[in-house]
């Protein structure tokens, strides 16, 4: 075995693991760029052609039209996150989301296995598809929004981690 990690995962890290797959993954961007932009040209369209002439009713209702559309799409990134906290917790109630249980990842020269609670899964690399590297964790992707989250907490040290991102790595490109 070259690596293992024990760990609890949380309901935080959930939720970390979706606002950086929300904002990093590029097909997610791709899915959001519209949505944050439509309802503000929304607003500016609306508020521009309600009105035939330039009179001072105009200009406000445009102002208006134009705070609101600049308010939404920076505000739409907090609705995003709210929407992910409520699923979230509703998983979490439904018994679908594994948290606060104790976990163990341990890394071998040809697979991985992960337990948790009462479930083992052994797994080759030939399934990862990509590590990505968060504010507060390390994402073993297994597809498109699957993945094993390693929290940062779990590394002995920033040596550690670098070593373990060499060895998965590399894991990854020799199985692809």
């Amino acid at each position: 075995m070259n690596y293992k990690f024990e760990f609890k995962i949380t309901e935080q890290d959930y939720l970390d693991f979706n606002k950086y797959h929300m904002f990093n993954a590029p097909a997610m961007k791709k899915q959001m760029l519209p949505f944050r932009l439509i309802i503000p040209i929304l607003f500016v369209f609306i508020s521009f052609f309600q009105f035939q002439g330039f009179d001072s009713d105009f200009i406000r209702r445009t102002t208006i039209g134009i705070i609101g559309s600049i308010a939404w799409f920076f505000i739409s990134k907090f609705t995003f996150i709210s929407s992910i906290k409520k699923n979230i917790k509703n998983m979490k109630k439904d018994g679908k989301l594994v948290s606060n249980e104790n976990t163990t990842i341990q890394f071998h020269d040809d697979f991985l296995i992960d337990i948790t609670g009462a479930t083992e899964t052994k797994m080759g690399y030939t399934n990862l598809e990509r590590v990505a590297i968060g504010d507060n964790a390390v994402y073993i992707y297994i597809g498109a929004m699957q993945a094993f989250i390693v929290p940062l907490s779990a590394f002995e040290s920033e040596a550690q981690r670098n070593e373990f991102l060499e060895f998965i790595n590399s894991k990854i490109r020799y199985q692809k």
